[in-house]
């Protein structure tokens, strides 16, 4: 087994370190911190957060014994009115309503923190370095994970990802890839297949995914973030954010905010960090774990990405109880192995994570519940290969 070579004499502080844990994996994950409503107490043992905002999470569990829950949706109803004195009875319309289901599991990692004598050669703390590494470590899988649920799609980048390339999931629920009817693509391509290089992400795909989100059946809802409502929240690869932020061509991103927007450092071109800015009432945001494929084209030789666009309830997490930390959704454990020589530290989670797909009840079709995809060409703009 590898172990650390130095390490730390100091007693692990486990409990706070469990209670502390989730409120700092939080604000490190993309989608906990942005996509996740507000709790509300349904029930002296059941909470249920906002359904409008793009992650629902589901509770039950933390309470309840058991590894699968179901969660329900009613669609609008649709029946013709009745009219005049022509008989109701008979006529009325039937809740439609379906569900689907999600699995949790238990997600564990840990340090080995070396021997005695390691301890002896250092002043670091390393309790509180791998508590640190560990809470970023939670932070990384729950994205990964995430974006592996919502875009069915692990991608081919294995140096910013953790999770390896043929990772299939947790908790028995299955990768399946977004609904077809629900892609647009860059360009003139059609499918992955049928991208080329040419076929980069530009501002008038927002423009056809918010066409997309207002048409489709079951309608997509407007999802909620940070408390106000867009009609979408896109999440794009950085070098899709890059080829959007550098066209110049008329109506183009920078041609929209150098008339639109005040020519301050209040104005989105000039401002960094993962939001990007808004257009047409979706907010748009980069992140580097947006899965990126190299083999898409007719030769198999293109670079491309699967940008998401999220409207209410896309994806679903379910927490289960940290077992002996009730309340806390993360347990950490330490002890010492060899005798009381060598420190070992573990922390794990119970969850599950899924894309909401429910089977519309009007026509028997399996159907994401709240997001399209948007697939473009996604080149390294440092790279001459497109690497």
């Amino acid at each position: 087994m590898p172990r650390t070579v130095i390490s730390t004499s100091d007693a692990m502080a486990v409990k706070k370190y469990s209670a502390d844990t989730y409120m700092e994996v939080v604000p490190k994950s993309f989608f906990l911190s942005k996509m996740m409503g507000p709790v509300t107490k349904m029930g002296q043992y059941r909470t249920e957060s906002d359904p409008d905002y793009p992650i629902h999470v589901i509770t039950d569990l933390e309470n309840e014994k058991g590894y699968n829950i179901s969660y329900d949706i009613f669609y609008r109803a649709k029946g013709i009115p009745i009219l005049g004195d022509n008989i109701l009875r008979g006529n009325e319309m039937d809740l439609k309503k379906a569900s689907d289901n999600v699995s949790i599991d238990q997600v564990r990692q840990g340090f080995n923190l070396g021997g005695r004598l390691s301890r002896q050669y250092t002043v670091h703390d390393l309790g509180k370095v791998a508590k640190a590494f560990g809470v970023g470590w939670c932070s990384e899988i729950l994205d990964e994970l995430f974006f592996l649920y919502l875009a069915g799609d692990r991608g081919d980048d294995t140096g910013i990802w953790i999770l390896p390339t043929a990772y299939a999931g947790i908790g028995g629920n299955t990768v399946t890839a977004p609904q077809s009817g629900r892609a647009i693509y860059g360009g003139d391509a059609t499918t992955t297949a049928t991208v080329d290089v040419n076929d980069k992400f530009t501002i008038d795909l927002i423009d056809r995914g918010v066409a997309m989100l207002d048409m489709t059946t079951p309608f997509i809802r407007p999802p909620k973030m940070g408390g106000q409502t867009w009609r979408g929240i896109a999440v794009l690869h950085p070098y899709c954010v890059h080829d959007m932020i550098t066209n110049t061509g008329t109506g183009q991103w920078q041609d929209l905010q150098k008339m639109a927007g005040p020519r301050d450092l209040s104005n989105p071109i000039f401002k960094g960090g993962d939001f990007v800015g808004v257009y047409n009432d979706v907010a748009i945001f980069k992140h580097s774990k947006v899965p990126r494929n190299h083999d898409w084209g007719s030769g198999s030789n293109v670079y491309g990405a699967r940008n998401l666009v999220l409207g209410a309830q896309a994806g679903v997490i379910a927490w289960g109880a940290a077992k002996g930390n009730k309340g806390n959704r993360f347990k950490w454990h330490t002890e010492t192995e060899d005798r009381g020589n060598v420190d070992v530290l573990d922390f794990g989670a119970m969850f599950g994570i899924k894309r909401v797909i429910f089977t519309d009840p009007n026509d028997s079709t399996a159907k994401d519940n709240g997001m399209i995809t948007i697939n473009t060409a996604c080149a390294n703009p440092n790279s001459s290969t497109g690497a």
